[in-house]
């Protein structure tokens, strides 16, 4: 249904200790200056070449620097609160959508912030710097249209690894959860009211086609339940309350909005096809670093440079 996603990485040649380039802020006030367990951008190598040395450490060892790695980055993302809004965005603004989404569940004060309405504007510049993605549909929030594109983990299950996207139902779902959360065509006509016909389940209900992952058989539709379910619960509604005309408009807006849903999915298949691989950058902790080394270089800048800025 959807292609894999496989974005090589190759780790810069790294040198020894001594011979890497000191800190940003130390070369600014000298030796004394204390890191306090922030890696500063200048020292990202120091934490890669720890890293790599880690692999020959006893297990006690790693677990203990995995552990400090840890709580070096709730330090750093602890600073963020002290940067003013304005700044915040700024920085926000020129990241991955899928960084976002890493930075939204570290930390509460950012989730607060980015799912914040107000923060819409951050989630749409960012969409729109993907090479080739389509725009947000009218119904659904720009960090849903996020999450549905970028976190690769079952909407369901929660298992990572999940390549395959639903774009018609707007759900990533494993293998094992699809027995769950979509129904046969048989099993939906069944529970339609008698009294209303639908030519056909596929142009009114979000439905997936699939060959249950044997090759050999013929395809099948299958149909998100959840959705057919909300459905069902509006049809039996209008059939008791506006009778057989309520019925005819509610079926002719749903195929209308169904048109809208294949439309859109056949746009984000091209993208996924095409483009991801080409769009997304590669998985990493580091966006995680550098926006809290920004943040807290530009807290310190303004400290410095209050009476000019200010004045």
């Amino acid at each position: 249904m959807a292609a894999h996603l496989a974005i090589a990485y190759t780790c810069p040649a790294i040198g020894s200790q001594d011979s890497l380039p000191k800190s940003l802020l130390s070369r600014v006030w000298g030796e004394e200056f204390t890191m306090h367990g922030i890696p500063y951008h200048d020292d990202m190598q120091v934490e890669l070449a720890e890293r790599f040395d880690n692999f020959g450490a006893p297990r006690h060892e790693q677990s203990l620097k995995a552990s400090t790695s840890a709580s070096d980055r709730e330090d750093a993302l602890s600073q963020i609160k002290d940067v003013p809004l304005e700044i915040l965005y700024e920085i926000l603004i020129h990241l991955n959508p899928s960084d976002l989404l890493t930075l939204s569940r570290s930390n509460r004060r950012l989730r607060e912030i980015l799912l914040n309405k107000s923060s819409r504007f951050i989630w749409k510049e960012c969409l729109a710097s993907v090479r080739g993605l389509p725009r947000c549909p009218p119904y659904m929030t720009e960090p849903q249209f996020s999450n549905l594109v970028f976190d690769e983990s079952c909407h369901f299950c929660g298992g990572e690894g999940v390549k395959d996207v639903f774009w018609t139902c707007h759900v990533r779902c494993c293998s094992k959860c699809i027995k769950q959360q979509f129904v046969s065509e048989e099993e939906l006509d069944s529970q339609i009211p008698e009294e209303v016909h639908v030519d056909k389940c596929a142009s009114v209900f979000p439905y997936i086609v699939v060959n249950q992952y044997q090759p050999k058989q013929p395809t099948k539709a299958l149909y998100y339940l959840p959705t057919a379910a909300k459905y069902l619960a509006e049809l039996k509604d209008v059939v008791a309350s506006q009778g057989s005309e309520g019925v005819d408009a509610w079926v002719k807006s749903k195929k209308a909005s169904q048109i809208s849903r294949i439309k859109f999915a056949s746009l984000c298949e091209h993208w996924y096809n095409h483009w991801a691989a080409r769009s997304i950058p590669r998985h990493s902790e580091l966006p995680l670093f550098d926006l809290a080394v920004t943040a807290v270089l530009s807290s310190a800048l303004i400290y410095l440079w209050k009476d000019r800025i200010f004045s």
